[in-house]
């Protein structure tokens, strides 16, 4: 993975000092040259490649979008007015992503980008929208694969968006806690680990979640640094695959 990210990042993200790369010495044109071939190999040479794939083998049959919203992208470039400022502007492809994540039906959308891209941007103003135009309350999770990417996550979003902890919302099973709660209570976007992802008390949640709360929508199920889930699950099979 060094050689995906050298080329691009700089030394401030992975300790790569960029400008050895014109030096003019061997090693570092030959890290140069593997940087431009990772990056290619991934399919990364504009920056970022998306896929909504065909999940019908890990979607329930009858799952379908709850939500029906104008399909406008105006929402969105309100949304990022709101969350950046009026200085704000779609980078490359930025736009045509965001999109394909809040009108597309498919039920499972995986974008791969290389650092600076916009990930968490590319997130936020579809739950943006959503909470402006559906008339309940919806709540979405994110699962990141290390405890300071949670904490740095619910910083980033919680200027604009009320975030919360997954952790908060285990042990709804407990009678007094589960009155205690309403929806208006609930976070718009609530972070986690990926051990709290693969917890019983995770999927206790999303399975009663109708009963845990009856007139709100759980929209996005965002997993961040998707690529260690899966060396999270070859690791700890017993504790992932009930998922």
């Amino acid at each position: 993975m060094f050689g995906g990210h050298s080329s691009q990042t700089g030394y401030n993200n992975y300790s790569v000092n960029l400008s050895l790369t014109s030096s003019g010495s061997v090693s570092n044109k030959i890290e140069y040259e593997t940087a431009l071939r990772w990056i290619e190999w991934l399919g990364l040479e504009n920056g970022y490649c998306k896929s909504n794939d065909d999940v019908r083998d890990v979607i329930k049959p009858g799952v379908h979008l709850y939500w029906s919203i104008p399909k406008s992208q105006l929402g969105l470039y309100v949304a990022g007015y709101y969350f950046f400022g009026k200085s704000f502007k779609f980078r490359f492809k930025q736009l045509e992503i965001c999109s394909d994540i809040l009108f597309s039906n498919s039920p499972v959308t995986s974008i791969m980008t290389l650092p600076r891209f916009g990930k968490t941007m590319l997130i936020t103003l579809p739950i943006l929208v959503l909470k402006q135009h559906v008339d309940k309350k919806c709540v979405s999770f994110l699962m990141s694969p290390y405890i300071v990417l949670v904490r740095n996550m619910v910083q980033r979003l919680g200027s604009k968006l009320r975030v919360g902890l997954v952790k908060s919302l285990f042990g709804l099973s407990n009678e007094r806690l589960r009155k205690g709660l309403c929806n208006e209570d609930l976070m718009d976007v609530y972070c986690g680990s990926y051990n709290d992802f693969g917890s019983p008390a995770f999927q206790d949640l999303v399975s009663n979640w109708v009963f845990y709360f009856s007139d709100t929508v759980l929209s996005y199920l965002v997993i961040d640094e998707a690529h260690n889930l899966i060396t999270e699950r070859y690791f700890r099979l017993e504790v992932f695959d009930p998922l």
